[in-house]
């Protein structure tokens, strides 16, 4: 549980150093500047009265500082309007990521996926002494942020085509390929209207116009082979590939995820290019943790958080915390919101391939949030005489014990893919069937003098 004397302490803090640049300068001149010029002022003036060496020592010490600030000053604003223009410019790519998503839900929850993946491949692949010097972390930042518009010209695809319950015949299919040379079109004129040259954009065209090449030169819209490629291109036509092939759609049922590293290793050097595949096959249970991990979210809970989208957020799935959860009694409201956030957390790393990690974070987190939680949930169920105690508690008591065994389970063989995804599985069901369903009967035992 967190505090709430440091939480109100840092609240203070990010008031006090947020704002418009203008606002940030003047709270930096009257907190640090004005007082130093005050001390240079002082020390003039005693220099001037008395020719002073202390007093000229001390003035000169007090006129670097001053220069000294200054320049952290405007390196400071620099960095904050870098900031918000990179917040602009994710704004406007999850802006224009929601138009694919608004007319196919599917190619919304494809488009989350294969971001997730890239990311992952990008970061296995840059191991390779090949690719050391053409991967860094701004390759794999880029790479993020241009994600959500690879099927960007699937807007000008017809609902007839894009939505069709059925296999597609060759003149649909020719419709379909045309996304490619559209979305490269739409990035194109949103290129030139810029001053400068976004780098995340430059990449965003490369890959809407070139992720369905394929390494032999029969792929489309260019036929390009090999390393004439782009580079992010051949990244996501083996991500792309491996989420079209594990999803359901209306004309095809799921696929398993080993079915899926079979066939995408069988297309070896046709398809894909062999390294990528290499690297494929070192990460490929990230993969199947970050696909499967959607999955739970779509089929348990999936709030899709758009309103954080425009504070620069994503439009990943998230369970959000809203009024539905609210209990009205704090302590066990912040509780679980902060259960909440730990959900969220697991997901971000599994999009980063990090979902191992943060999964065995998460189980060492609920060893002590299950005892401290239950105990406050208990006591307040004794205290109010609440009738459905022994229910509520035989409830918290299998769920302790389902986490002892699977935590015993992960300490005996070692975390697997396969826990991280029935991690996911348990605690989000949690949030939904108790903390959703259950708890918020607690509401109805308070006393008239707590509602």
């Amino acid at each position: 549980m967190r505090n709430s004397s440091s939480a109100t302490n840092h609240s203070r803090l990010q008031k006090l150093l947020s704002g418009n640049g203008s606002a940030t300068g003047f709270r930096w001149f009257v907190l640090v500047l004005l007082p130093v010029l005050l001390l240079l002022a002082l020390a003039g003036q005693r220099a001037i009265a008395g020719w002073d060496r202390a007093a000229l020592n001390l003035g000169f010490l007090a006129l670097l500082a001053v220069l000294g600030l200054l320049f952290l000053l405007l390196a400071y604003i620099r960095q904050t309007q870098l900031t918000r223009l990179r917040a602009t410019q994710q704004n406007m790519v999850f802006g224009l990521a929601n138009l694919a998503e608004m007319r196919d839900p599917d190619t919304g929850k494809h488009l989350e996926r294969t971001r997730g993946y890239g990311v992952i491949l990008a970061d296995t692949l840059r191991r390779q002494p090949k690719f050391r010097r053409l991967i860094d972390d701004k390759f794999i930042a880029n790479l993020y942020d241009a994600a959500p518009l690879h099927d960007l010209g699937k807007v000008g695809v017809p609902d007839r085509v894009l939505l069709k319950p059925g296999r597609l015949d060759q003149e649909e299919f020719a419709v379909i390929q045309s996304h490619a040379t559209t979305g490269a079109r739409i990035l194109e004129r949103l290129i030139e209207k810029i001053d400068e040259p976004v780098p995340f954009l430059l990449m965003s065209h490369k890959i809407a116009l070139h992720h369905h090449e394929k390494y032999n030169g029969s792929g489309y819209p260019a036929g390009l082979a090999g390393e004439d490629i782009p580079l992010e291109a051949r990244i996501y036509a083996l991500g792309d590939a491996y989420d079209a092939i594990r999803a359901k759609r209306p004309y095809k049922a799921p696929v398993t995820h080993l079915e899926t590293v079979q066939r995408i290793y069988a297309s070896r050097g046709t398809h894909f290019d062999p390294d990528i595949v290499n690297a494929f096959l070192d990460c490929e249970e990230h993969f199947m943790e970050l696909f499967d991990s959607y999955q739970v979210y779509d089929d348990v809970y999936l709030h899709r958080a758009k309103a954080d989208a425009q504070e620069g957020g994503g439009i990943e799935p998230a369970v959000v915390w809203s009024r539905e959860f609210e209990l009205g009694l704090d302590i066990i409201d912040r509780q679980h919101r902060e259960l909440i956030e730990r959900i969220n957390s697991l997901l971000n790393a599994v999009r980063q391939g990090k979902g191992r990690e943060e999964s065995m974070t998460l189980l060492r987190f609920l060893q002590e949030y299950v005892i401290e939680h239950f105990r406050s949930e208990e006591i307040y169920m004794r205290h109010m005489g609440y009738q459905d105690y022994e229910t509520h508690k035989e409830m918290h008591d299998t769920f302790v014990a389902d986490l002892h065994d699977l935590t015993a389970e992960v300490e005996k063989t070692g975390i697997t893919s396969e826990h991280v995804v029935q991690i996911n599985k348990r605690v989000i069901n949690w949030v939904v069937a108790h903390i959703f369903l259950v708890d918020k009967n607690l509401r109805d035992c308070r006393r008239p003098t707590e509602q």
